[in-house]
């Protein structure tokens, strides 16, 4: 087979969609090189000998050092990275959503908060009413009884004051016969002398 030939040999006939065996050498080594570096000599070999075809291990990392795979794991990558109108709007709308529930919960959060505040404001504010109620009430019993003491106190001086008065007054009336009887014996005994 002869390279320089006007006529190149058609390797995409017989590839079954493997890119052509030229695309995977390198440009930039002669096929003496090539041949060199696979163990082959170029005066003793014929036409056919030149190239000698690689093994796949060989043959995968000239593909690879080509730029085949890792131009399609670029391309993939890149193209993940690139999202599409419709997937942006949908991640938008998905965001706008997530930022919409947490402002509402946290507005949520925020109320249930405030209510709880001013239930136990509200809470502590009925149990000082309470206890200054119980404290009034307290006080207002310890003055009732104060008062219903010296009630009772006046009312038993007064009492006892009324027993006094009633003994003199008896003691009074119990010493006005007596007095009669003197008088009406002591006339009785002037009468008798005369």
């Amino acid at each position: 087979m002869d390279l320089s030939g006007s006529k190149p040999y058609d390797h995409g006939a017989h590839g079954h969609g493997l890119p052509p065996i030229l695309d995977l050498m390198d440009p930039t080594n002669p096929p003496a090189a090539v041949a060199s570096t696979s163990g082959a000599s170029i005066a003793g070999a014929g036409d056919d000998d030149i190239f000698t075809t690689p093994s796949p291990l060989q043959a995968r990392p000239s593909f690879s050092t080509a730029g085949g795979l890792d131009v399609f794991d670029s391309t993939s990558s890149h193209s993940s990275a690139q999202l599409s109108p419709s997937t942006k709007h949908k991640q938008g709308a998905l965001d706008h959503k997530r930022n919409t529930f947490a402002e509402a919960f946290y507005c949520s959060s925020i109320n249930t908060l405030q209510i709880c505040l001013q239930l136990e404001q509200e809470r502590t504010r009925r149990e000082r009413m309470l206890e200054a109620e119980h404290t009034k009430c307290k006080e207002m019993c310890m003055q009732h009884k104060r008062e219903e003491k010296e009630c009772n106190k006046h009312i038993h001086m007064r009492d006892r004051d009324m027993v006094m008065e009633m003994v003199r007054l008896l003691a009074s009336q119990a010493s006005l016969p007596s007095d009669s009887s003197k008088q009406r014996l002591s006339s009785g005994t002037t009468a008798a002398q005369v």
